[in-house]
């Protein structure tokens, strides 16, 4: 044999052991990588599978657990979104007008809790309110509309909202007294569920 040609067949000879190695050296890695992989889904999943097929399987069934688990947080959440809407809807809304001497003032509640007319009797007085006429409904529902002063014979819409805001936040621990579901607020004002309105005329 030509040495050109035992040249050429000892290069090819060698060329394809180092594809034969760096085939094996890659199928190596990627398997070592692969191993490492799932070691890791065992151990995030609590899997004592020893083989690939198992330690899928266990995957898959801890994934299906987890997917129930949050879809239950999701529904009590939606609960209890639900429930805490509807408290708010239950509280009283109280409207403040200033009038040529003095206010009017009117509070409605789609519920009617027993005492609250003496609660927000008391609450005027605690505010210093000097009531000069009310009417009282507490039938299906409770509605109070009165008349009064405040010290001075003229209230300013100022004093009207400061009023409406003083009010609300009595009307909310009464509401809370009365339904522990209903916690008083830090402050409603401005207030963002619509049952609040501060009007002064």
């Amino acid at each position: 044999m030509p040495l050109d040609e035992e040249v050429k067949e000892i290069k090819g000879i060698q060329e394809r052991k180092k594809e034969r190695e760096a085939y094996m050296s890659s199928r190596g890695r990627k398997k070592a990588a692969m191993q490492r992989m799932l070691q890791q889904l065992r151990t995030a999943t609590n899997s004592s599978a020893m083989n690939k097929a198992s330690i899928i399987v266990d995957a898959t069934k801890y994934m299906e657990e987890l997917k129930q688990k949050v879809e239950g947080i999701n529904s009590e959440l939606g609960t209890v979104g639900s429930s805490s809407s509807t408290s708010q809807d239950e509280l009283p809304m109280v409207t403040v007008e200033t009038l040529e001497r003095g206010f009017l003032i009117n509070v409605f509640s789609e519920r009617n809790c027993p005492g609250m007319l003496v609660a927000i009797l008391e609450a005027f007085e605690e505010l210093g309110l000097d009531v000069l006429d009310a009417r009282v409904s507490c039938e299906d529902n409770f509605q109070l509309e009165a008349v009064g002063g405040e010290g001075s014979p003229v209230v300013t819409s100022s004093e009207s909202n400061a009023l409406g805001i003083g009010l609300y936040d009595e009307f909310r621990t009464v509401f809370a007294s009365a339904s522990p579901s209903i916690a008083p607020a830090s402050h409603p004002y401005p207030s963002s569920t619509g049952r609040q309105r501060l009007v002064s005329g």
